[in-house]
């Protein structure tokens, strides 16, 4: 009785709304928006319907939708993965970029589940290679303000269980054991609910964790150095050219740089708030 409920509400309320999206009736960028707004939208209507369409008979209202969103979803989901292309890095900054991967990863795992496909979201030129972006993006001070990312408070982090989803859904060892490095031993994050869920149990100390010092990201025209991996006194810097996009045209030209556990640079896009109430931020400027 609770899931009828549901499915009624959610398809009055939404789902009817989506048809009328996708149809061309109703003005919204949904179906091509290559924001993180894009992924997000169109991964948790995929995951609902994949969920639910079987739940009714297969010739009720509700079922017809719900499998015709699902279709409608799967290719929407593709305009903000291609953005991704070549070098995995999101100008909207890092903390935005981690609403695209939990979203189009966790479609990824709806998708293996119900149709044993995930229609090749992890073969797109450049989503493999976004995880790179989340492992070099940050230190043991925490990730690189890029764009439209504030930090809350002290040492704000990239902490994505859904790079470990990734390697599990790739059957990548390494990526797993590598990840792990990172994350616990690098940025220093405790495990959470997802990280259990997403981990696949691998023998660390037999796989190599041997990822370069300094890598150049094309698309977004960054490079981020560094002395090492896991020392919190090493050095570490990150310069961007940046592109005309989203506010990451704030970025064009800075850098960020840590050095013996300060962060003693950073982007001026320091906080979110700024980008509404300071008008240094104009984007029109």
């Amino acid at each position: 009785e609770q899931k009828a409920f549901m499915r009624q509400k959610v398809k009055e309320h939404y789902m009817d709304y989506a048809i009328e999206i996708y149809a061309g009736r109703t003005n919204s960028n949904l179906v091509t928006n290559t924001s993180n707004w894009g992924a997000v939208c169109n991964g948790s209507m995929l995951m609902w319907c994949l969920a639910t369409m079987d739940e009714e008979d297969a010739e009720s209202d509700y079922t017809k939708a719900a499998k015709h969103l699902a279709a409608c979803t799967l290719q929407s989901i593709e305009a903000p993965i291609v953005k991704l292309y070549p070098s995995g890095t999101w100008n909207e900054g890092p903390s935005y970029f981690q609403y695209v991967l939990e979203y189009t990863t966790w479609a990824a795992l709806s998708l293996t589940n119900s149709c044993g496909t995930d229609y090749g979201i992890f073969e797109y030129p450049g989503f493999m290679e976004s995880i790179n972006y989340v492992m070099y993006m940050q230190t043991t001070n925490g990730y690189f303000n890029l764009s439209e990312t504030g930090e809350a408070g002290s040492k704000a982090t990239l902490d994505a269980p859904e790079v470990f989803l990734a390697a599990r859904l790739t059957n990548d060892d390494d990526l797993t054991a590598a990840w792990y490095n990172i994350k616990f031993n690098v940025i220093g994050k405790g495990a959470k609910t997802l990280d259990l869920l997403f981990y696949k149990p691998v023998d660390t100390t037999n796989l190599s964790f041997n990822y370069p010092l300094d890598r150049h990201f094309d698309g977004l025209e960054m490079e981020i150095m560094r002395s090492d991996w896991e020392s919190a006194s090493g050095k570490a810097v990150c310069v961007t050219a940046g592109d005309w996009g989203s506010s990451s045209h704030f970025d064009m030209g800075n850098f960020s740089f840590d050095a013996l556990g300060v962060r003693w640079t950073r982007y001026p896009r320091t906080t979110v708030e700024s980008y509404f109430t300071n008008p240094q931020m104009d984007r029109t400027a």
